[in-house]
């Protein structure tokens, strides 16, 4: 091959390269640029990856407990005639207790849960296998639960999914993780439990 042909091929094949490089840049940018006009839906999804990990983490290292049969039929989980085994994890904060409940058996199923012992207000939020919410429940001591309507449930899933946010990535409240079961017998205290933190 003579000097200038061989110039010619070299040149060639650095075009092709640049162009496949160059190709790639933009396929990358284009797929970049798609990704920013997802649906807010899947930013959403996006942004609770973390929940999946700590899903698993409860799911492996959480109290075994159980939901309330009343719980469990208004959250849409059983008939109502038995309790739903779930692992938990229960934290105190002030007069809350926040409940992260995963169901057993059931891939990616949570409650969320809270009770205000000063108002004596309970909340419970069921959730999507993805993260988001499914409904909302809410009684006080004593009285019949009900479904929240969406607007005031959507407030308080966002509320609880923020306070568990929170703590798994320790940007505010860290509190320690107690182990007490969603319907610990009255007077009963909370303990730390050292395998959880």
């Amino acid at each position: 091959m003579n000097g200038a042909r061989r110039v010619a091929v070299l040149s060639a094949t650095l075009l092709v390269v640049s162009l496949s490089v160059l190709g790639g840049a933009l396929a990358a940018t284009a797929g970049q640029a798609a990704a920013d006009k997802a649906t807010p839906a899947a930013r959403a999804r996006a942004a609770l990856q973390w929940l999946a990990q700590f899903t698993d983490q409860v799911k492996a290292k959480g109290s075994e407990a159980q939901l309330p049969p009343h719980l469990s039929r208004e959250l849409g989980l059983n008939t109502g005639t038995s309790p739903t085994s779930v692992r938990q994890m229960v934290t105190r904060v002030g007069t809350t207790v926040h409940v992260f409940n995963v169901l057993a058996g059931e891939r990616g199923q949570r409650v969320l849960f809270s009770f205000n012992e000063a108002t004596q207000l309970a909340e419970a939020f069921r959730l999507r296998a993805d993260g988001t919410l499914e409904r909302g429940v809410s009684y006080r001591s004593g009285d019949v639960s009900s479904a929240m309507p969406p607007v005031v449930a959507g407030a308080g899933y966002r509320r609880e999914l923020r306070f568990w946010h929170e703590y798994v990535y320790g940007k505010g409240v860290a509190p320690p993780i107690l182990t007490v079961p969603l319907a610990a017998p009255a007077g009963a205290s909370p303990q730390p439990d050292p395998e959880l933190k």
